[in-house]
């Protein structure tokens, strides 16, 4: 039931990103959805497209590196986003834990 409502948002936020094209929150936010529906591929395209648009945007290349971690890509192309994400804020409590997962698998 859970992944039908993630599906229906990720549907959803098509809907919204075929209005407002130039929105970074509607890629970012469909983004988060299809993580939860197992669609990692799709969730790393919508978060390339999130920093595409806004350049400076943290939680886009935090969703990265969940997505990229999630698949079980190269660790050390997660660690970077984790730490792009540190880059813009170095207070960010989320990526400076995520990087430290990534270190313990390395």
């Amino acid at each position: 039931m859970a992944n039908l409502c993630y599906v229906k948002v990720v549907d959803m936020y098509a809907c919204a990103i075929a209005l407002w094209i130039n929105n970074p929150i509607f890629f970012f936010n469909r983004g988060a959805a299809l993580t939860k529906v197992w669609q990692f591929r799709d969730a790393t395209f919508d978060s390339y497209e999130a920093i595409g648009l806004e350049p400076r945007y943290l939680l886009a290349y935090y969703r990265l590196g969940c997505a990229y971690f999630e698949s079980r890509k190269n660790i050390e192309v997660v660690r970077e986003c984790f730490i792009k994400a540190l880059h813009l804020n170095p207070n960010n409590e989320d990526a400076l834990t995520s990087i430290e997962v990534c270190l313990s698998y390395l």
